[in-house]
């Protein structure tokens, strides 16, 4: 078959052009081609820019993170599917074995789901309490310091 139906898809490469597009081109596609697999494991390695696949990471995530850490002025940012994707990934990214979390109990529930059930049963000391009583959150504080835990991520309660 001279023209099988996949190419219609897979058809042409985007055509080059002389100037510089105004606006960044939002990039299709979610899979990657790489000469061979050393090429494509250097790229998840770090040693080489490059995206494999687009829940990875891909150049419209990459550009809409650039330009908001711009606007918020952050060094950098990450794109995430969801909310609960994103206060994963700040979990993820912050803690460290033996810290501890002090989290208010008003937590949208999923969120509070886990601070009280997944982040401890990965070894994270998690404990909540009422954000609307200022002095349980000071109490709460100097309790978590007096018990000496490295560190503290507070999560306010947001309504």
């Amino acid at each position: 078959m001279k023209n099988p139906p996949s190419s219609v898809v897979r058809r042409g490469t985007i055509r080059q052009n002389l100037g510089e597009p105004l606006v960044p081109a939002l990039s299709p596609s979610v899979v990657y081609h790489y000469e061979d697999a050393d090429q494509l494991q250097s790229v998840y390695d770090g040693e080489a820019k490059g995206f494999g696949y687009a829940r990875e990471g891909h150049p419209n995530a990459d550009t809409l993170a650039s330009k908001l850490s711009w606007m918020e002025g952050a060094n950098a940012g990450v794109m995430t599917a969801s909310g609960m994707s994103a206060i994963s990934a700040t979990f993820m990214s912050i803690l460290q074995a033996g810290d501890s979390i002090a989290a208010a109990s008003q937590l949208y529930g999923r969120s509070l789901k886990m601070v009280t059930g997944d982040l401890p049963r990965m070894g994270f000391a998690c404990r909540t309490f009422d954000a609307s009583d200022p002095a349980l959150l000071r109490k709460r504080l100097r309790l978590e310091r007096a018990l000496c835990w490295r560190r503290l991520c507070l999560i306010r309660c947001c309504v």
